[in-house]
């Protein structure tokens, strides 16, 4: 994603912010991936995927609950494509 013109912060503050959001990723939607040490894939995959849908304008046309779910149900449909293993496309399946 660092190719793709993203920046990864792990930092300390990033950890607490993500500590009040009860999270292990999160974006501020400019190109940024808020990530804990351990997070998953998945985790990555998705707040990428958010910038995406933030750069081809559907952040005007969603509310935040149905942007959660076009990104997961996108991830189900591609796993194969986005290289998602079964066991977090489970994982995805859950949270959809």
């Amino acid at each position: 994603m660092r190719a793709r013109g993203y920046t990864i912060d792990q930092s300390a503050e990033v950890q607490r912010y993500l500590d009040q959001r009860g999270a292990n990723a999160a974006t501020f939607l400019n190109k940024d991936l808020l990530l804990r040490p351990d997070a998953r894939k998945i985790e990555a995959l998705e707040e990428y995927l958010h910038n995406v849908q933030q750069d081809i304008g559907l952040l005007n046309k969603m509310t935040p609950a149905q942007m959660e779910i076009h990104v997961k149900e996108f991830m189900l449909r591609h796993k194969k494509m986005l290289g998602i293993s079964d066991a977090d496309g489970s994982v995805a399946q859950e949270l959809a």
